[in-house]
């Protein structure tokens, strides 16, 4: 039942991981403090080695550049991560799980950042499919993906006079519609996405919303829960009501007993544009699906504004004609809010059937929305969740917490965790997102799933630069339903799509001669349609056909269930044996969000069949799902069953075939098979009722095997073994540029190939490891860029396929040249520097000179140096410093340094909009915090720039210091490949 969700739903705070992740709470019973990351990059050494100016000319094809994915291992966890680009400059996905960065079929992702293309600055981007191209956007940031067509999107996403629909690979735009100029101080216009019928682009105006007045009843009271992100305007016009009442809350529903209004509740207003005609028409609707909440609608105990009482909200055009939602039914009022988007900043995100919400915070909780029912879940018990996704997928949805605490900076328990939370409480972590200490917004994800929840796209600043990553949750599920029939003296196999399918570019057919494993490709090329004819068969053998489903990304599903024994005149009586596999998971995978059975999902992502499988959920005392199997022929089938136990204790499954119950039991701690007691089950062919139960907390279930043969013993997974890849040929290596060397080989083929990994280091290879891991690139070429001079360097390349082996390795070595100037490092400490004005200058912790100053007379300061450069050559200028404030959210930072040799401009330094705000107690000489804080800027925008110096002595002057600012000092090189190691980089 959608509603049945029972009341423990209502405020239970719980701390859920399933076994296999229960050291992510035990290990840390505190606190972590100020001590830093042990492993702040996920062991990609070789990687951060690389830093410099990168050549974007040797990047660009056309209006494209080519780009490297980095794929790497979560070491703590096992999740894959793809880090999607090496550029040097900061880049977001700029969605804030609002708008979608993936188009419908994640054949596109959009992402923010400054490259250079034809050496002009470009900020948006599209990363192509395979993550191979980056294509600059055009029209502005997709608000809204068209759900026809995956080249379409709307935008732009702050609308303030029309919405244009716009073709991200071509770059033409048309205007759907326009209006004159809308208007708010302190609020916005946003594009918050289709309504439910996909026909309106719904526009919020303002993007707040606004509370009228409403007569109260007290018998059926409207719960103050929050479920839209921002502050709404109130009958007096301020935006500030709700943070004045409620200390910061986000937007609720209903206010109660203002100290001027009364009761207040809250309304959206907006304008809905139709994307094929584009009429527009202004409406105002409900906000909030809850019973209560829509009851005063439909009573009309709702004081909407009248005339020009729509002036003091800024909606002066409302006057002139506005859809009120009056002389409603219940159902009418409750379709109408289903009907618009609900997409939030990520403090709030539904489920796909907008059923329930879950909103962040200390506490996640999940609300039912038409009764305010509430589930709790602490992901850490000292930390904060921050930004949400939900939307996709029925069972979970996706929550990070936060890396450090505001104000004192300390990390919590599990500080930068990526969970996966599943709609009945539980959660279990997907990537450790290894965010340093960094400016707020960069502060916070902002994950989001794929359409078809397979991934969540992140940003992090572990690299010390901000960038995009995407983590592999879930495999792409495969197609179901497969058959088979005779057709023109052949085999044509037919099956659907799973419900899970918006990503697949298309299937993969693999046939064996023997039921359960041994499969071949027999598509080397993915078949787009829902069926295929296989024409190389020969009468009289059978035939044994699995189907995989394979993402434009490249990811590919498992098997899908055995087409078994299909053939060209086959004999009536069957000589071979079957064999079918079930995961146990898919029990509870696809039921709706308020289902709870007493049973919920683990993730394994290292040794479990598909990644996941079944436990009891925690707070129940059984738990008991259903799942079907398709037997392919009637005959006497032996069970097994892949099973652990999470504690060294014996644990017990019952599992019911076709009405018969049966046992399994097992007090191994690791992933075993057991044959279920009992004789062969006589089945018939057909769908076959599984029914799957324990009582057991440590009980753990991972897949099924049904087998006609007796004398088979089921080993690891579900098999799905694939030829190794052939090791790469003609690898070369050769130098380039100064610092860039390039490596080319011939393509690989061969069926299934995933991609290359590039391995390099200063030493011969012998072994890989991530450590050594730079690039993983999808075409026979990589650009290996920010490198030491006179240096030579050790390469290897391997192709891997899409089940993750690897080729043997093929080798290669080129050399850089020696450097044209000698290195030069000018260090010009603040305290030291002839100043112009009053400063003020103390002392701290993790600052390289003696004494950092901060401006008292900003408009008049001025800091300057003699300096002596020995030899012309480009320079670059590092910029050491930290905001001064409260260590709160903080204020924004946009100091722009000038910088002057003797007296004429050269460049200005510290560009940026955010930062950290340390207040001066955490960096006091013996804090342990004091070293991981100051911030060095980058010298450069979208790359790292140089500034021509002259050789001989000059004087340096800095001007246009800020006066929230300690400034500590400014250090000159000419090594493009220097970056600081004491203090974090800048982060926009």
């Amino acid at each position: 039942m959608r509603h049945a969700l029972l009341a423990a739903m209502l405020s239970v705070a719980i701390l859920c991981i399933g076994t296999p992740a229960q050291g992510l709470a035990d290990e840390s019973s505190t606190a972590v403090g100020y001590e830093p990351d042990p492993d702040p990059v996920q062991g990609l050494h070789a990687f951060m080695e690389r830093q410099g100016r990168k050549p974007f000319d040797l990047y660009q094809e056309g209006r494209e550049l080519r780009t490297h994915r980095v794929m790497f291992e979560d070491r703590r966890f096992g999740t894959t991560v793809w880090m999607l680009d090496d550029s040097p400059t900061t880049e977001h996905a700029g969605t804030a799980s609002i708008w979608s960065a993936w188009n419908i079929n994640a054949s596109a992702l959009y992402v923010e950042g400054v490259r250079t293309l034809d050496d002009e600055p470009q900020r948006g981007w599209f990363f192509n499919a395979d993550y191979s191209r980056l294509i600059p956007a055009h029209g502005g940031r997709p608000a809204v993906w068209a759900p026809e067509d995956p080249e379409l999107y709307y935008s732009p996403h702050s609308p303030f006079d029309k919405v244009t629909r716009n073709n991200w690979r071509t770059g033409e735009q048309e205007v759907v519609a326009e209006w004159s100029h809308f208007a708010w101080p302190n609020a916005t216009a946003r594009i918050y996405g289709l309504t439910e019928d996909e026909r309106h682009i719904f526009i919020d105006l303002p993007n707040r919303g606004i509370f009228v007045p409403f007569e109260n009843d007290e018998n059926y009271p409207v719960p103050a829960m929050p479920l839209y992100d921002g502050r709404p305007i109130g009958p007096d016009g301020p935006s500030v009501l709700l943070w004045h009442q409620h200390g910061g809350a986000n937007h609720m529903p209903v206010v109660y007993n203002h100290q001027q209004h009364g009761d207040l509740i809250a309304l959206r207003t907006g304008m809905l544009v139709d994307r094929q005609t584009g009429e527009k028409n202004l409406i105002a609707a409900p906000l909030c699906g809850n019973t209560n909440y829509l009851r005063a609608f439909h009573e009309g105990r709702v004081k909407y504004p009248q005339g020009d009482e729509w002036t003091i909200y800024r909606l002066d055009r409302f006057m002139d004609g506005v859809s009120l939602p009056t002389d409603m039914s219940m159902e009418e009022l409750y379709a109408l809010w289903r009907n618009l988007p609900h997409a939030t900043h990520g403090h709030e995100s539904g489920d796909p059937d907008r059923e329930f919400i879950a909103v962040d915070g200390g506490t996640t909780r999940i609300f039912r929305v038409r009764d305010g029912q509430e589930r709790s879940i602490k992901l850490s018990p000292d930390g904060t969740n921050y930004h949400l996704h939900w939307r996709h997928h029925p069972r979970y949805f996706v929550g990070w917490v936060r890396g450090w605490h505001f104000g004192s900076y300390r990390r919590p328990v599990n500080a930068n965790v990526e969970f996966q939370v599943f709609s009945d409480g539980t959660f279990q972590p997907i990537v450790d997102t290894k965010h340093r200490f960094n400016a707020y917004y960069a502060g916070g994800d902002f994950s989001m799933f794929s359409p078809d929840a397979t991934k969540i796209h992140y940003g992090s600043s572990m690299t010390g630069r901000f960038k995009n990553y995407i983590a592999v949750v879930a495999r792409p599920r495969p197609p179901i339903d497969p058959s088979w029939r005779v057709e023109n003296d052949g085999v044509t196999i037919i099956w659907q799509p799973s419900t899970y399918s918006r990503e697949t570019k298309g299937y993969l057919v693999y046939r064996s001669r023997t039921s359960g494993h041994g499969y071949t490709l027999v598509t080397p090329e993915p078949v787009e349609d829902t069926h295929w004819h296989d024409e190389t068969v020969q009468p009289g053998r059978a035939y044994y056909y699995v189907v995989t489903s394979l993402e434009h990304s490249g990811l590919e599903s498992g098997y899908s269930a055995e087409v078994a024994r299909a053939g060209v005149q086959l004999p009536e009586e069957y000589d071979g044996t079957l064999t079918v596999y079930a995961e146990a998971e898919q029990a509870v995978w696809d039921l709706e969000t308020d289902a709870l059975p007493g049973l919920t999902i683990g993730v394994d992502r290292r040794e479990a069949s598909d990644w996941y499988y079944l436990y009891r959920h925690p707070e129940s005392d059984r738990g008991q799902a259903g799942l079907t199997i398709d037997v392919p022929a009637d005959g006497l089938y032996h069970l097994w069953a892949r099973v652990r136990s999470g504690q060294p204790e014996r644990t017990r499954w019952q599992i019911g075939v076709a009405d018969t119950p049966r046992e399994v039991a097992t007090n191994v701690t690791e992933w075993t098979w057991v044959r279920v007691e009992g004789n062969p089950l006589a089945l018939s062919a057909g769908r076959t009722e599984v029914t799957l139960a324990t009582g057991d907390a440590s009980a753990q279930l991972d897949l099924l095997c049904l087998t006609t043969d007796a004398s088979m013993t089921p080993q690891g997974t579900r098999p799905e073994d694939q030829p190794r890849p052939s090791a790469v040929e003609q690898l070369r290596a050769a130098n380039v540029q100064p610092r860039v060397n390039r490596l080319t080989w011939r393509h690989t083929n061969e069926p299934g190939l995933s991609h290359y990994h590039v391995y390099a280091s200063r030493e011969p290879i012998a072994e890989l490891s991530q450590e050594l891991r730079i690039g993983s690139p999808t075409e026979a070429v990589f650009i290996d860029w920010g490198l030491r001079a006179d240096t030579r360097y050790h390469y290897a390349v391997t192709a891997v396929n899409r089940r993750g082996d690897e080729s043997p390795i093929a080798l290669a070595e080129a050399s850089t040249p020696p450097a044209e100037t000698s290195p030069v490092e000018i260090e010009l400490a603040f305290g030291e520097a002839e100043l112009t004005g009053a400063f003020e200058r103390s002392s701290a912790g993790g600052t390289r000179a003696a004494d950092y100053v901060v401006p008292e007379e900003p408009d008049t300061n001025s800091a300057a140096w003699t300096i002596e450069v020995p030899e012309e050559d480009a320079y670059y200028f590092w910029l050491r410093y930290l905001l001064r404030g409260t260590g709160a959210r903080g204020p924004s930072v946009d100091h722009r340094v000038e910088v002057l040799l003797n007296g004429q401009p050269l460049t200005t330094l510290g560009d940026g909009r955010t930062d950290l705000n340390i207040p001066d107690e955490l960096i006091a000489a013996d804090h342990p915090l004091a070293p991981q804080v100051w911030t060095w800027a980058w010298p450069g925008r979208a790359n790292l720039e140089g500034i021509r110096l002259p050789a001989g002595r000059h004087t340096l002057t800095l001007r246009n210091l800020d006066g929230s600012i300690r400034y500590d000092v400014l250090l000159i090189t000419n090594e493009p490949s220097f970056v600081p190691e004491d203090g974090r980089l800048r982060q926009n």
